[in-house]
């Protein structure tokens, strides 16, 4: 569980019925949120120190993640605006085991739900997580974890 929980926990933002699309075309309320933003992740149930997590908003829409729990760690997902300066999203993440001199295999989906709020340049919120493995006959598990995350707008 340790592992799948560090895999998924953020990266820290796929398919969730209902996202409409964000058009953050300049001067437009998406704007707030649309952009790559560096944030810290801290779980609440992981006993692992935070990690960091690059974030994408994409107009459109389109989210996606990468973090330093590992290579490869990236996620694709969707977002949208929640209020003026308000976002909720949702990615997948897919998660390995394995050791080291083990070839990793994959044991199923992370479902990363982030919701925050972006003042200027900085950006925090909430996020939690399901988890569905990659066993077809095994149920969702909910709530693997969940906690916060916070950080800075990313220039050029």
């Amino acid at each position: 569980r340790k592992a799948l929980v560090a895999t998924g926990a953020m990266g820290a933002v796929a398919a969730l019925a209902g996202v409409h699309s964000v058009q953050a075309a300049s001067g437009e309320s998406g704007d707030a949120v649309a952009g790559t933003w560096e944030v810290t992740v801290t779980s609440a149930i992981n006993a692992q120190p935070p990690f960091t997590s690059i974030v994408g908003f994409a107009a459109g829409g389109t989210l996606v993640t990468a973090d330093n729990q590992g290579p490869g760690n990236v996620s694709i997902g969707a977002w949208e605006l929640d209020g003026s300066h308000g976002f909720q999203a949702v990615f997948h993440s897919f998660a390995f085991s394995g050791a080291p001199g083990v070839p990793p295999k994959f044991v199923g989906i992370a479902i990363v739900r982030p919701k925050g709020n972006v003042d200027g340049d900085r950006i925090h919120g909430t996020f939690s997580v399901d988890f569905k493995p990659a066993d077809p006959s095994q149920p969702l598990q909910r709530a693997v974890d969940h906690g916060t995350f916070a950080g800075s707008r990313l220039e050029p």
